[in-house]
């Protein structure tokens, strides 16, 4: 997640108003699979020890008001910033109630090798490592600072599957999807513009199988974010897509008989 300049924010609330409008809750909802995910993985309410321990260390941050880190202008921000680490737990770092979704769907289905595009400085990859220690989770940093606090927290925590790289997604994407081989999940969290993510979700697309789960983020953000999520939904591998407003999830099952986009609303 991003904080989002005031040139979005009118094009943000049209979005979201035509989501609350047309958007289904589960008691609506017709397809088995999506229901599943929805009742029994979206609005999970069970707090776990593992979600538990991130939401202490997420609490600990938030008063970290002294500690400060320059964000250079790269991606969609393109002018330097300086935040203490308080601000972006609030306001960068992926909230508790979606990184939790994203925790539950990695044991719901048993991900394994999973990717994430934008570790910031790393309390949403904690959910995702922490949901299978015994899978592998790389991610993706493209900030200097992020990268060495996400490299101590990891070591605090003791996470021992993550995989933290450092440097520019265009220098780095490729050469980790070919580490890989092959992707359960992938988080697609950075450089929220047009031609990047659409850039990101083709270099991906080789590398994923028919019960992989690609997340993108923010995907209302701005209107070249939109674009680029309805022309993905649109593409001929994509069997089916939920919009959730704040992310959208894009899944490759051959076995489904046509292809559906849905709009979702999740309880919290």
């Amino acid at each position: 997640m991003i904080i989002k300049p005031l040139s979005n924010i009118r094009f943000q609330a049209k979005a979201l108003l035509r989501h609350l409008f047309s958007s289904q809750t589960k008691y609506y909802m017709h397809s088995p699979f999506v229901y599943d995910l929805m009742a029994h993985v979206l609005e999970q309410k069970k707090e776990s020890d593992d979600l538990k321990t991130i939401l202490h260390f997420r609490k600990k941050r938030s008063l970290e008001k002294d500690k400060k880190i320059v964000f250079k202008g790269i991606g969609a921000i393109q002018t330097d910033s300086i935040k203490s680490l308080s601000e972006i737990e609030k306001k960068l770092s992926a909230p508790h109630q979606i990184a939790k979704r994203y925790y539950h769907c990695i044991q719901k289905y048993g991900y394994q090798n999973i990717l994430e595009i934008g570790t910031c400085v790393g309390i949403g990859t904690m959910y995702l490592a922490k949901a299978n220690p015994n899978g592998k989770v790389y991610t993706l940093e493209g900030n200097k600072d992020c990268y060495e606090y996400a490299k101590r927290y990891f070591e605090e925590v003791g996470l021992q599957n993550v995989h933290l790289i450092e440097g520019l997604f265009e220098h780095t994407l490729v050469n980790t999807l070919e580490t890989m081989k092959s992707v359960d999940l992938v988080i697609i969290d950075g450089n929220h513009q047009y031609e990047s993510t659409l850039a990101y979700f083709r270099q991906i697309l080789p590398f994923i199988h028919e019960d992989s789960l690609i997340v993108l983020d923010d995907i209302h953000w701005s209107e070249g974010m939109n674009k680029a999520w309805l022309e993905i939904i649109a593409m001929k591998e994509v069997t089916l897509s939920l919009d959730f407003y704040r992310n959208g999830f894009v899944f490759f099952k051959k076995n489904r008989l046509e292809k559906e986009n849905f709009k979702i609303w999740v309880s919290d």
